[in-house]
């Protein structure tokens, strides 16, 4: 998990870095609550706790906010269940 946070941490620069160019697209923002679960999760495992959980709290509010906003948004769905089997 050590290694795989600093490949986390790239998905997330990327993501953001798409967000900033793409605005217009809401896909980008999801990919960021994305791949912030998954660096989350490797801070977790590796007892960086307190700097992974935020960020998995902040990834699931987003994507309730989604399926709120969107029930049909069946990636949305997808994310909060993998969220919820943590």
């Amino acid at each position: 998990y050590e290694e795989a946070e600093s490949l986390h941490r790239r998905s997330v620069e990327i993501s953001r870095s798409l967000q900033r160019d793409y605005p217009q697209s809401e896909i980008y923002s999801r990919y960021i609550s994305a791949t912030e679960i998954n660096l989350g999760t490797a801070l977790a495992r590796i007892g960086r706790g307190a700097e992974g959980i935020p960020l998995i709290e902040k990834a699931l509010a987003d994507f309730k906010r989604t399926v709120a906003a969107d029930p049909k948004n069946a990636e949305a769905w997808a994310f909060l269940a993998e969220l919820y089997a943590l």
